[in-house]
């Protein structure tokens, strides 16, 4: 994982000693030629332009890419004369060679407009990940947080099909979580009021874990046996209420990642089936730290799936104090100058929303 907020020390003085001035002007040019066109960068392209403020003879820019390849920041395709970063020039890249961009006033303005509050029932965590997408031009990712601590003041079942309820849990400070719940056999608008004012009576104002443990406990009690309406309502509850340790992921923009990476029918497969899953990608966006925005490229995270590509993120803070997750999944040769701000300032607008600031 690269911290993007913060140069990673360390690991950057060790590289610049083995690195000239002129390698790593070199190695920026490939890296943003790459990243323009998605295309192995030739000698040629680079000798055209001005390295390190002087005009570099051609064979002086093949000996340098040369020495960039042996030390592990570019790379041959075996079909083309051209080299292409790897993940250690990529990182190198992002930790010392990139040039910080403040976002125009334009997509501040539109990132604002995009991400303002959702509409009633509505997931903030879908808004937001339509919105990013919608402004990035990227496939958008958006993890709830874990509502560990958190206290629900109304939970309700809302009939969205003659056997699909939808469960909508609404925190004290304002977060929704949804989930579908399907159902055997039609549920008669009757019988449906009747179980929301249990839901009224027996849970609002407790947290998940109460939540859970209030079910479990009730669900063996006389009335539970007695009042069929009631148990029908706790084990609708089992279903639709989450788990304390679940998080909602939203997903948008499938076919901006499609149009924005070159690879070939296999890989293009499994990550779409990871996509489709949700589950690994949620397992990945749980290990990223909150402590500010990253970069985490797809080798590093052991998903086959994922191999190639690579996680922009950034952490929002929800009203409890709970900490989710907002990124964009691309390929490798995305135009991370751009697309770092952009996150970061979602993740900023994100928090700042949820807590009734926007």
């Amino acid at each position: 994982m690269v911290a993007c907020e913060k140069y990673a020390t360390s690991v950057v003085q060790k590289e610049n000693t083995e690195l000239s001035v002129r390698d790593r002007a070199v190695l920026r040019a490939v890296v943003e030629r790459y990243v323009a066109e998605a295309q192995p960068v030739a000698s040629g392209v680079i000798s055209q332009l001005a390295i390190a403020k002087e005009r570099v003879s051609p064979a002086t820019i093949r000996n340098t890419m040369a020495r960039l390849e042996a030390l592990g920041y570019l790379e041959a395709p075996h079909t083309s004369a051209g080299r292409v970063p790897t993940k250690k020039g990529m990182q190198l890249y992002l930790d010392a060679l990139m040039p910080r961009r403040h976002l125009s006033d334009r997509d501040t303005l539109r990132i604002e407009t995009e991400l303002s509050p959702a509409l009633p029932h509505e997931s903030p965590w879908s808004n937001a990940s339509k919105s990013l997408s919608a402004v990035a031009e990227q496939l958008a990712l958006c993890m709830s947080p874990r509502f560990v601590h958190t206290i629900f003041d109304h939970i309700e079942f809302v009939q969205v099909g003659s056997r699909r309820l939808v469960a909508i849990c609404v925190s004290s400070t304002g977060s929704v979580f949804h989930r579908i719940v399907e159902l055997e056999a039609d549920l008669p608008a009757s019988q449906l009021e009747r179980i929301n004012a249990i839901m009224r009576e027996a849970f609002c104002g407790l947290t998940l874990m109460e939540i859970r443990a209030r079910i479990a406990s009730e669900l063996s009690q006389e009335r539970a046996r007695a009042d069929a309406m009631y148990r029908r309502a706790l084990e609708l509850s089992v279903r639709g209420v989450p788990s304390p340790d679940d998080s909602e992921l939203s997903v948008d923009g499938t076919g901006q990642l499609v149009l924005n990476m070159r690879v070939d029918s296999v890989q293009l497969r499994h990550l779409l089936q990871a996509i489709e899953e949700k589950s690994i990608l949620l397992r990945l966006l749980g290990r990223v730290p909150a402590d500010g925005s990253r970069v985490t490229f797809g080798a590093d995270l052991g998903e086959r799936s994922l191999e190639g590509f690579a996680l922009v993120t950034a952490p929002y803070i929800a009203p409890g104090g709970e900490t989710g997750v907002i990124g964009i999944l691309g390929p490798m040769h995305m135009d991370y100058a751009r697309l770092v701000p952009i996150v970061q300032f979602s993740a900023t607008t994100m928090t700042k929303h949820l807590r009734g600031g926007g």
